[in-house]
This record gives C-alpha cells, structure tokens and sequence, in this order.
C-alpha cells in the first residue's frame, strides 16, 4: 500500500507540491472561464449573423487600425497618472513607466492571467537603480486603488447618463445604492491598506499566483512595501492628481468607442459611447476571472447597446475592434517582452 507522506514545517518539497496544486486549480479555473467565454462568443457572433458583423467592420477597413493608435492616448494618461505616486526626485523615468504599462495591458488582456499577472509584471521592469522592489509594488497597489475608485466614478456617470437617456429620475434610489457598496468596497480595500495589511493580501498572491514568491522577493518584503504604500498615501495631492489622470483615459476611451461608431459610418452620440464605455468596462472588470472577458464583453455591449439605441450588429462590432486594438497593440508588446526575457536569460552568465 502506497503511503502518502505526512508534510512538517519547513518541509520544502510538500510546500512546492501544494504550490503547484494550488497553481493548478487556478489553471484550471482560468481555463472553464475561457471555455465558457469562447462559447457564448461564438453563440453570439452566430445568432447576430457573421456576415452582416463583418460588414459593418468592412465599412470602417483600414481606419480599424486608427482606432487601434488612438488607445494610446489613455495608456499615456494612465502612465502620468501611475508617475504621479512617485516621488518627484525618485522613481522610475516616463519612458519606462510607458513601457511597462504598454507590457502590462498586454499581458491583462491577452493571456489568462485574471487581470493580475500583468500587474506583478509591470513591477518587475520598473524595479531598477531609480526604484526598489518594495517602491513599485507599493506604486502597483496604489495606483490600482487609485484606478479603481476612477471606474467607481466612471461607471456612476455612466448610470446616471442612461438614467436620464429613459428619462426616468426613479433609478435614482437604485444608482445611489450601486455608488455606495462600490464605494464601501474600495474604501474598505484602501482601509486595509492603509492598516498594514498588504502582508496579508500579498501572501494569499503568492499561494495562487505563478511568480508571486519571486515578486515578494523582489520587494524585500511585505513589510517595506507596507511603509511605501502609506508614504503614496500621505502625499494627498499627488494622489488626487493621479485620480485626475486615470479619469482622463477612461474619458479618452470614450472617444476611442465614439471614433470606431464614426469610422463604421453609425450614428452615436456622446450619451450612448459614454454608457457603452463606462458600463462596458464595469461588466469587463466584474468578469476579471475570464481570461479577456471574451464573451462577456460582447454580450455585455450587445445588452447595453439595445438599451441606447445600437443595434446588436453594431454592439458586436465594436467589441470585434476592440479585440482588433488588443492584438494590434498587444501582440507586439507580448513578442518584445519574451524576447528581452530570453536575451536577459541568455547574457546572464
């Protein structure tokens, strides 16, 4: 009879095996969300007709790619705002900081990651000479909190705006109870910031995450980190000037969704690419454990789309342009990432 063998503190070989399974369960789960994703993608694309899809992205043709540049312009908010939580005479160079960012999106966006893999990626290029460890993992957390709290506002805005398109003042009740437990939830994770309780978050990322124990090695330790989150923290300016920065992009996305409507020839005006965008991106962040959110981004615009007026073809083909940005922008940031990775490797003696 096989025996299995009991695991003792400090017991290095147990700990990796229950690493690994734990590793794979997050694997595995990541995974079902893809399946279930790449299904209700394909059931949708097939209900509303493929053809009449492509048509509609035919008439925008080569300007897809216009649209694809145009998302520039709110990574380089998000970059200013992200340098903002740097000390002015510390910190990594804008360049960098872009650079990072651009690899990070990449990575959120096209490889199943559930939205974090791409954060402990950003920390590793921004950690160097100008920034430790401990200092850009701090940055990551705050400006995720600094980000999520401009989503919060973000997506209020956007539930006001189709509120008024009914012209019903009765949603009021149901947007002031949304906005208030978004609130309380964001609070409450800037609250156990603030407690020194990243020790604790960054320990469960190190048991789910591959790469988690490398990324608190390269911090130092959690405790550091805790010190530098609280020193972004105290700088109360900066901060808000960060927040100021990331409701900048989410605004400049509006005008990507606008921009691509206008090169598909379709009518839309600024309330309807503000809803689409705003609850768009809300429904893509609630879906963080499928890899992409595919599926349920292109059945999240398709069901907002008939709310302000879009028809479903149109909804789909918006989100097929906005797969078109994410491998246009993606792919290349993915292959340089992977070869600088390998080159890095292979010239360390």
């Amino acid at each position: 009879m096989k025996v299995s063998p009991t695991c003792g503190s400090g017991d290095d070989r147990c700990r990796e095996v229950g690493y690994g399974q734990r590793l794979l369960t997050v694997k595995r789960f990541a995974y079902a969300g893809f399946s279930l994703g790449l299904l209700s993608f394909v059931v949708l694309l097939s209900r509303q007709g493929v053809g009449e899809i492509a048509a509609a992205i035919a008439v925008a043709g080569w300007q897809v790619f216009v649209v694809a540049l145009f998302h520039l312009l709110p990574i380089l908010a998000n970059t200013l705002g992200w340098q903002t939580l740097f000390p002015p005479s510390a910190g990594p160079t804008f360049a960098r900081l872009l650079y990072s960012r651009w690899i990070g999106e990449a990575v959120n966006a096209l490889l199943p990651v559930a939205q974090i893999g791409g954060e402990a990626v950003k920390a590793q290029l921004v950690t160097g000479k100008q920034c430790g460890g401990d200092q850009a993992i701090a940055s990551i957390f705050a400006d995720l909190t600094v980000g999520l709290f401009a989503q919060t506002a973000f997506t209020f805005l956007g539930l006001i705006l189709l509120a008024n398109y009914f012209g019903d003042n009765g949603h009021a009740g149901v947007l002031f109870v949304s906005a208030a437990i978004a609130l309380l939830l964001f609070g409450g994770f800037y609250v156990v910031q603030r407690l020194g309780a990243l020790s604790k978050v960054a320990g469960k990322l190190e048991n789910l995450f591959e790469g988690g124990d490398a990324w608190m090695r390269l911090s130092g330790g959690a405790k550091k980190t805790d010190m530098a989150l609280n020193a972004i923290y105290r700088r109360h300016a900066e901060v808000f000037v960060s927040g100021m920065w990331r409701m900048l992009g989410w605004l400049a996305g509006v005008g990507e969704v606008w921009l691509a409507f206008y090169f598909m020839q379709q009518q839309v005006d600024f309330t309807q690419a503000f809803v689409l965008e705003s609850l768009g991106q809300a429904v893509r962040a609630a879906a963080f454990f499928v890899p992409g959110a595919l599926g349920v981004q292109e059945g999240g615009l398709v069901l907002l789309g008939a709310m302000v007026g879009i028809s479903p073809e149109a909804a789909l083909a918006l989100s097929l342009i906005k797969r078109v940005r994410e491998l246009t922008l993606g792919l290349p940031a993915l292959i340089i990432w992977r070869w600088r990775a390998r080159k890095k490797d292979y010239d360390t003696p």
